[in-house]
């Protein structure tokens, strides 16, 4: 591992937003340590064993009970700043995107302000595929920008670049990451990814709420 690699582990924090997710945070607990020792956790009121079996593995865990994702995921930031933390890893819980793509990431991060993991459209569901087309089409039209996969839950934000500008409580706050990126003018980097294990939650009402975030992002 190189010296700047490891330098950037140093300055980042990994975090994962969690809501009933028995079924995959051990493993995702136990891979993302095995690449940077700095874990938090955002959680939305679990009712299974998910908090167990986080506090068995010693890992802080912010509580947000009825709070959507966004709210926790811009939570976890201000953590990371108090913790004099540089970056933000984001990476979603359900084994839909892969621990081992965090290096890459931060490898990119080095010289950008957010770092998007690009999802491969082979490997979507036909709801994130229409999704993922839609919101390309919607960014060219509304920001003059191609961004590839604009809801990604896998990322790397510049946390002196993001904080206290982002207002989304929900699952909407990918996306205005994303065009906030493109409004203010931020360096944005995508990488590609092509494994996919798990099954997304993705709903139909999350998906009408990007849309009606990204046209809020413009004109707001």
């Amino acid at each position: 591992m190189s010296e700047d690699l490891k330098k950037l582990i140093e300055q980042s924090i990994v975090c994962l937003p969690v809501y009933n997710e028995e079924e995959a945070i051990s493993k995702m607990i136990d891979d993302i340590r095995a690449l940077s020792r700095d874990l938090v956790i955002t959680d939305g009121g679990s009712t299974d064993e998910s908090l167990k079996i986080a506090e068995l593995k010693g890992v802080k865990v912010l509580h947000r009970p009825g709070k959507g994702k966004g709210h926790g995921m811009i939570q976890a930031m201000q953590y990371a700043f108090d913790m004099k933390k540089d970056f933000i890893v984001y990476i979603d819980c359900d084994l839909t995107y892969p621990t081992d793509s965090i290096y890459s990431l931060l490898r990119e991060a080095k010289d950008a302000d957010m770092v998007v993991g690009s999802r491969s459209y082979q490997n979507m569901s036909l709801k994130s595929k229409f999704l993922n087309y839609c919101l390309r089409i919607l960014m060219l039209v509304l920001f003059f920008k191609y961004i590839k996969d604009a809801v990604s839950g896998l990322r790397v934000l510049r946390i002196e670049q993001y904080k206290d500008i982002l207002r989304n409580q929900d699952m909407d706050l990918e996306i205005e990451m994303s065009a906030v990126s493109i409004r203010k003018g931020f360096k944005l980097k995508e990488i590609d990814y092509y494994t996919r294990v798990g099954r997304s939650k993705l709903s139909n009402k999350e998906i009408i709420r990007a849309f009606i975030s990204l046209i809020k992002a413009r004109f707001l």
